[in-house]
């Protein structure tokens, strides 16, 4: 595939596709929030203003010559993906507080206005791609150098997901829908948007929409793996992520329909793990990686090296009871203090692990070859996050244990509390996750 011209275009219009979808994705998510009540002339607008935008910035990367067949690859693809949230505006909204039952909602025009869409999103990849390639005019890159480019995309786009999920656990909108692959009756994809004025069916189904654009995209993920690259680690590390990620989503409706609270905390563990493979994954991926500069065998890389095992699978741990504890609270479960408090009492090892991985990282860093750099900017990460995390960890323990009605009430500053607190656990596991990959690589192959 790499030496073939006709997948020039190709390779670049299916990432800058998925990255223009996945902004015009939390713009609608945005614009649509219950609390903003903005109406369709508003929101309309600047999702289309997000989408012209990122179509230019993206389109930056696509060589000028292959600027209108990337492009408009670019564009297709993103309307495709942006099929996936649209199907809530194209069906047939109803008068009642329900769906129709037995009924698809589908009107007569919506092939014609989905044809509409698609060709809509053509002409603004086009025309972004080639403004953007006016700015710079990249070189020719083989489709395999776009696969670590995708694998990053597909991370940020898992974000939303996980910060759309930790809305659903603090304001306890899990059970807004009672039935899973359908939402009360309805097409999970056909959900008419007006009824979802009520946050708590908003947040719901937003999430599972979420879950299911970050499914879809690791299905291109592997695809994309299996057409650009022959080592077959790479190729059944994407498979499974494939498989986790389909593991997740069936956890996810199981846990709805089965209203089961072990099934809530796996459900919300394996959503950090899950991000934290990817992370893993894009990191294998990138150039420096493979990179040929060796790197000394340094005592310095080895205590890195054992600070980030140590703080990589303490943090785990973390994650662990966090989730148990915030799905046991929600859910009115007895008995969670002593989680709480393990909980807490566990944040010291993580933290010190981790402050101490990034100043050995300093004198690492020097004996680290070709992964100096990236070392220094997972240390950086992770030294940044694990000082927000234990910051945010200490003021959820104050405010939200002391909100005794945090279970019935959801307020703002309780809820922004501990969604900020469980994102921000996500990213801190995925730079440590990071930092140990690099470190293991680079003690690795340090030349005696």
């Amino acid at each position: 595939m790499e030496s073939s011209s006709r997948f020039a275009a190709l390779a670049p219009g299916i990432t800058c596709g998925f990255a223009a979808a996945a902004a015009c994705f939390v713009a609608a998510w945005i614009t649509h929030l219950p609390w903003l009540d903005l109406n369709a002339q508003a929101a309309g607008p600047i999702i289309l203003g997000v989408w012209v935008l990122a179509a230019i910035i993206m389109g930056r990367r696509i060589p000028r010559g292959l600027a209108p067949l990337g492009g408009s690859l670019a564009g297709l693809g993103a309307a495709l993906f942006l099929l996936i949230p649209l199907g809530s505006a194209l069906v047939e909204q109803p008068a009642g507080d329900l769906p129709a039952p037995g009924s698809t909602g589908i009107s007569r025009s919506v092939a014609l206005r989905v044809v509409g869409f698609l060709a809509l999103g053509t002409l603004i990849g086009i025309v972004g791609s080639i403004a953007g390639s006016r700015v710079v005019n990249a070189e020719t890159s083989p489709p395999r150098r776009w696969l670590p480019r995708y694998a990053t995309c597909l991370t940020v786009a898992t974000l939303p997901l996980i910060l759309v999920g930790g809305l659903v656990t603090s304001t306890n909108s899990g059970m807004a829908f009672r039935d899973w692959p359908t939402s009360d009756g309805a097409n999970l994809f056909l959900y008419p948007l007006s009824l979802l004025a009520r946050p708590d069916r908003f947040l719901e189904h937003s999430h599972r929409l979420f879950g299911s654009f970050v499914g879809l995209g690791t299905v291109v993920l592997v695809l994309f793996t299996f057409l650009t690259e022959r080592a077959w680690k790479l190729r059944i590390g994407a498979c499974c992520l494939l498989i986790a990620v389909c593991v997740q989503g069936v956890m996810g409706g199981t846990r709805v329909t089965e209203d089961s609270m072990l099934l809530r905390i796996v459900h919300g563990y394996f959503a950090h793990v899950f991000f934290a493979a990817l992370v893993g994954f894009s990191v294998i991926l990138s150039p420096s990686w493979s990179a040929t500069g060796s790197a000394a065998r340094d005592p310095a890389l080895r205590k890195l090296k054992l600070l980030a095992t140590l703080a990589l699978h303490s943090c785990l741990l973390q994650h662990l009871l966090g989730a148990m504890y915030r799905h046991m609270k929600f859910g009115e479960s007895k008995g969670t203090s002593h989680i709480l408090y393990t909980h807490a009492a566990l944040a010291f090892l993580v933290f010190m692990a981790a402050v101490l991985a990034v100043v050995v990282a300093g004198a690492a860093t020097a004996a680290a070859g070709s992964l100096a750099r990236p070392i220094r900017r997972a240390s950086v990460a992770v030294g940044a996050l694990v000082t927000l995390q234990f910051a945010l960890g200490w003021a959820a323990f104050f405010v939200v244990t002391s909100d005794k009605a945090v279970l019935t009430d959801p307020r703002p500053l309780t809820t922004a509390l501990a969604t900020l607190h469980q994102a921000n656990g996500a990213l801190l596991l995925a730079a440590l996750t990071g930092l140990w990959l690099l470190a293991k690589r680079a003690w690795r192959h340090a030349a005696p």
